[in-house]
C-alpha cells in the first residue's frame, strides 16, 4: 500500500469516529449513559491524545499534550465518572481534534520517507495501530448511541411477534488436527495475537450459525432465567442481584411482546437474527439449557479459518475460555494493552459485530470482557 493510501485509510477511520460523535448533540455528547462507558466526546479526545503520544512524544520526542489534557484523556489518570464534567464544548472539541489530526497526517507523511527512524514506523505498524484504535472506539461510541436509546422512554407496538423456536442442532465438524492459531503479520496484530502457534485440537461439532433471537426466547419461555441448575454459583448470585430476565436491549410492549432497542431506536426482533446483549453468564446458562457448550477460542478460530462458520461477524461470540497469554507472549508496544486483563476474570469473544470496522475483522482478533458485561454487541455460538 502506498503512503498516500495509508494516510487516506487513517483519515477515513479518524472521520468515522468524528462523525459518530457528531451524531450526538451539544447536550448529550458529554453524558455518561452507562457505568462502563465514557461519554462519546471523551472517546474522541482520547483517540487524539493517544495518537499525539505515539507520534509526537514517542517518535518525534516532543511534548505532545498539556498535562491537563493527559489528565482527562489518559484512562489511568481520569476516573470514568469525572470525565463528563471536564469535557470542552462539542464544537471546540471537534475543531481541536480535526486540526490536530490533519497535522498528524502531515507528520506521518514526512516520517514514512524515513522508516528506519523508529521501530514503530517499520511495516507501517504505527499507522495500523492507530487505525485499529480508532475502529475500536468507533464501535464503543455505537454502543453509547444504543444506550442513549435504551434510556429514553420507548413506546412501540409489536406487529411482527417474536415466536420461540427450538435450538437448531445443525453443525459443521472441525476435524481433529493441528491448527494455526494467532497472527504473525508484522504490521497488524495486537500483542495478544502473538506469537502464532500450532494447536492440537480434537474433533469438534460447532454450530453453523450463532444462536438466534427466536432460540433465545425459547430459553426465556422455558424459565431459563429462573432455573438454578443452568447457572454457576457465581452467575446465579449475579443474576439474583441484577434482576436480569432478558437480553439487555429487549423490551416488552403493552401486550407482553418483545421488541428491541438499538442506536436507531425501537424495532422488531427478527427471529432468525443472532441474539446479542447477553453476558458470558447468560451464554453459559443458555448452553447448559441446550445440552451444549461454548467453543474454546482456538476451536472458533480454526473453524473460521476453515470456512465452517456462517453468519460470523454479526455479533461478538462468547467463547468458553478466559483471556490468556499465548506461550512466548511479549507486550508491545506497551505493557498495558493486554497484560492487565490476563486475570481469569475476562473472557474471550471472537468474530466482530455489525459495528466492527474492517481493520479488526480478522479471525485472530481477540476481544475480551468480564463475565457480567452485556452492553457490548455479544451473542453466542454452540458446540455439541
Amino acid at each position: 500500500m502506498s503512503i498516500a493510501a495509508w494516510l487516506a485509510q487513517l483519515e477515513n477511520y479518524q472521520r468515522r469516529l468524528l462523525g459518530a460523535v457528531r451524531q450526538f448533540s451539544a447536550a448529550d455528547y458529554n453524558r455518561q449513559y452507562h457505568p462502563e462507558l465514557s461519554p462519546a466526546g471523551w472517546h474522541l479526545g482520547h483517540c487524539l491524545v493517544t495518537e499525539n503520544y505515539w507520534l509526537r512524544e514517542v517518535i518525534l520526542e516532543r511534548e505532545a499534550d498539556a498535562p491537563e489534557l493527559k489528565g482527562l484523556y489518559v484512562p489511568e489518570l481520569s476516573p470514568k465518572p469525572q470525565r463528563a464534567a471536564a469535557l470542552p464544548a462539542l464544537d471546540e472539541l471537534c475543531a481541536w481534534v480535526a486540526a490536530a489530526q490533519a497535522e498528524n497526517r502531515r507528520l506521518l507523511a514526512q516520517l514514512q520517507d524515513e522508516p528506519t527512524r523508529h521501530p514503530l514506523l517499520a511495516e507501517a505498524y504505527l499507522h495500523h495501530f492507530l487505525c485499529q484504535h480508532y475502529a475500536q472506539h468507533y464501535e464503543t461510541v455505537m454502543y453509547i448511541r444504543a444506550q442513549r436509546q435504551m434510556q429514553a422512554a420507548a413506546t412501540f407496538k409489536v406487529v411482527e411477534r417474536l415466536e420461540a423456536r427450538a435450538v437448531s442442532r445443525a453443525y459443521q465438524t472441525l476435524h481433529a488436527a493441528d491448527y494455526a492459531i494467532g497472527n504473525q503479520d508484522k504490521h497488524c496484530p495486537y500483542d495478544n495475537e502473538r506469537p502464532a502457534f500450532e494447536a492440537a485440537l480434537g474433533a469438534c461439532r460447532i454450530a453453523r450459525r450463532p444462536v438466534s433471537n427466536a432460540e433465545f426466547l425459547g430459553f426465556i419461555e422455558a424459565d431459563g432465567y429462573t432455573t438454578r441448575a443452568y447457572w454457576s454459583e457465581r452467575a446465579w448470585r449475579w443474576l439474583q442481584a441484577g434482576g436480569v430476565a432478558a437480553p439487555a436491549h429487549w423490551r416488552e410492549d403493552d401486550a407482553g411482546n418483545w421488541f428491541g432497542l438499538d442506536e436507531s431506536g425501537a424495532h422488531h426482533l427478527p427471529g432468525t437474527a443472532p441474539v446479542y446483549g447477553i453476558s458470558h453468564h447468560e451464554a453459559l446458562a443458555f448452553a447448559n439449557w441446550a445440552a451444549a457448550g461454548l467453543p474454546h477460542e482456538y476451536e472458533w478460530e480454526a473453524a473460521q479459518q476453515a470456512g465452517l462458520l456462517q453468519a460470523s461477524g454479526m455479533v461478538w461470540e462468547w467463547c468458553a475460555n478466559a483471556f490468556h497469554p499465548y506461550a512466548g507472549f511479549a507486550p508491545f508496544p506497551y505493557a498495558g494493552y493486554s497484560r492487565p486483563y490476563f486475570d481469569d476474570e475476562h473472557y474471550v469473544l471472537r468474530g466482530g459485530s455489525i459495528h466492527t470496522l474492517d481493520i479488526i475483522r480478522r479471525a485472530s482478533f481477540r476481544n475480551y470482557y468480564q463475565a457480567d458485561k452485556r452492553h457490548q454487541h455479544a451473542g453466542l455460538r454452540l458446540v455439541f
